[in-house]
């Protein structure tokens, strides 16, 4: 049944993108890259090209990123992190598939692995993958660029 879902999400992506193209050209968004033991949090969301992808999302008007960040990850995967956990990671504007946004992406990475639960209306997949077997062809090319900005970053500890 979730094959079916994604399939239909993939679908539905294609046929809303003039939509997209221009809510998302105004949008501001947040991604969380959450690391543990070398594994990195990834979903799937139902709407998009059916690639995984970093927890995250729009923000809502006068909200900050970091608050943002947190709610979103909250509602999508169920961790409650505080925006204090959170290091500013990068920002700027990313395009794929001709669609547009600016963001803001952060980095945490935790001690211990929280239980996950995946939203229902939104993801349709969770998963743990280990860092070193992620490519660039089975996530957003934003995850991509970002997770290899994090690994390259002097100034972060991983």
């Amino acid at each position: 049944m979730m094959r079916v879902w994604q399939a239909l999400g993939v679908m539905a992506f294609w046929v809303t993108w003039p939509g997209l193209y221009v809510y998302l050209k105004f949008s501001h968004r947040s991604r969380v890259l959450i690391i543990h033991d070398d594994s990195l949090l990834l979903v799937k969301s139902w709407l998009g090209a059916g690639k995984w992808s970093l927890p995250g999302g729009g923000l809502h008007r006068g909200e900050t990123a970091g608050v943002g960040a947190v709610r979103e990850v909250a509602e999508e995967t169920g961790i409650r992190l505080r925006p204090d956990q959170l290091k500013l990671l990068r920002q700027g504007k990313h395009s794929q598939h001709g669609l547009g946004y600016s963001y803001v992406s952060f980095v945490v990475v935790l001690a211990t692995r929280p239980s996950v639960r995946k939203q229902r209306r939104e993801i349709t997949a969770i998963a743990w993958i280990p860092v070193a077997s992620i490519t660039e062809n089975m996530v957003d090319q934003d995850v991509w660029e970002t997770l290899q900005y994090w690994r390259t970053s002097e100034n972060l500890v991983h």
